[in-house]
């Protein structure tokens, strides 16, 4: 005898683990006390004070007594999270959760249900990217979807730029003309630096070309959020 154990998951009824049923001792005890009482009774034996003195009246062995517990053992009650159920049954759950595989449960009825219960992930709908997060089990991942650490660089590049031009979109314009301003001073620093650094290695540099160049870019990016 087995017993399973299982967890509700809002509407479903998933299997955890199996374990060896658990024997109620008082109640097999009582159980097997009333069939050697009736044995008793049957040869008109004096009723004896408990299980062994019983026994011994009864001429049984100490085999014979065991067998008489092994064969009516009384197992413990189990709640609604719990079932007993016997060893075919018991060992066919075993094997079903051994081979469920990842983000997998199994149900009482002996079905798997995908589980991705709190897996966040990255789709693209309507040509845009979306973070959404699955919030309840039997859920397949959509089609598209991608996990974090499974981004390639191009599509972290892609997120990076949509979520910046989310956050610019939200902008008022005096905002917008602030962030771009400290784009190009930004931009003014770093030429200015490469600079003092080709100057000291004594190799040509033009810090107003690579400003110019580079503030070029800065203006046409903020010029589409005008």
């Amino acid at each position: 005898m087995q017993t399973i154990y299982k967890v509700k998951f809002g509407r479903y009824n998933v299997i955890t683990h199996v374990a060896g049923a658990v024997a109620d001792s008082r109640a097999t005890e009582e159980k097997v006390l009333a069939i050697l009482k009736k044995q008793m009774a049957e040869k008109k034996i004096k009723e004896a004070e408990d299980i062994f003195s019983a026994a011994v009246k009864l001429g049984m062995t100490k085999k014979e007594l065991e067998s008489l517990f092994n064969e009516n053992i009384v197992y413990a009650k189990t709640g609604e999270e719990a079932e007993n159920v016997d060893d075919v049954k018991g060992n066919l759950v075993q094997e079903k959760l051994k081979n469920r595989g990842e983000k997998k449960l199994l149900l009482e009825n002996m079905e798997y249900i995908p589980n991705h219960l709190g897996t966040e992930y990255h789709v693209k709908r309507s040509g845009k990217w979306r973070k959404e997060k699955v919030e309840e089990i039997g859920i397949e991942l959509p089609e598209g979807a991608v996990l974090q650490e499974e981004l390639t660089r191009e599509q972290q590049k892609e997120i990076a730029e949509q979520q910046e031009a989310d956050m610019i979109a939200e902008m008022p314009p005096e905002q917008k003309e602030e962030a771009k301003q400290n784009e190009l001073d930004a931009l003014a620093d770093e030429a200015d630096r490469l600079d003092r650094r080709h100057k000291i290695r004594r190799k040509p540099f033009d810090s107003a070309a690579y400003y110019d160049e580079g503030a070029k870019k800065i203006e046409a990016k903020w010029k589409k959020y005008k």
